[in-house]
């Protein structure tokens, strides 16, 4: 199950995002965590329960946030429009952290965009 919740302030409140046929969906990931991969050997990332926050950009006042679900899924149905996306653990904690990075939400589209969190083991 996905975990929905809204900004208020002037943003979108309960049900306000459920008219939109627009926004992000996919899976949240954090790196395996290896501090030594030798040639030969595999890393890979597992899904990671989340928190997506989606401000818009040039607006540091988060817009939308969904936590992802044990798997990873998530989605979000957002406006058309540019965002910046960042997100955290679901227990708060420091790490995984996830780089912000900007998307733009095309009408009647949903933007595929796996998310990949940073474990912070090197």
């Amino acid at each position: 199950m996905v975990a929905l919740s809204l900004a208020s302030c002037g943003r979108a409140t309960d049900g306000a995002m459920e008219r939109y046929d627009s926004g992000l969906r996919g899976l949240t990931w954090v790196d395996g965590g290896c501090p030594v991969v030798r040639e030969g050997e595999d890393c890979p990332a597992e899904p990671l329960a989340a928190v997506v926050v989606v401000t818009r950009v040039g607006d540091a006042s988060p817009y939308a946030e969904i936590t992802s679900d044990d798997g990873g899924s998530y989605e979000l149905r957002l406006p058309p429009g540019d965002y910046v996306v960042s997100g955290r653990a679901r227990n708060e904690a420091p790490l995984p952290i996830l780089k912000p990075q900007e998307v733009t939400v095309s009408a009647h589209q949903f933007l595929a965009l796996d998310l990949y969190f940073d474990s912070g083991i090197r």
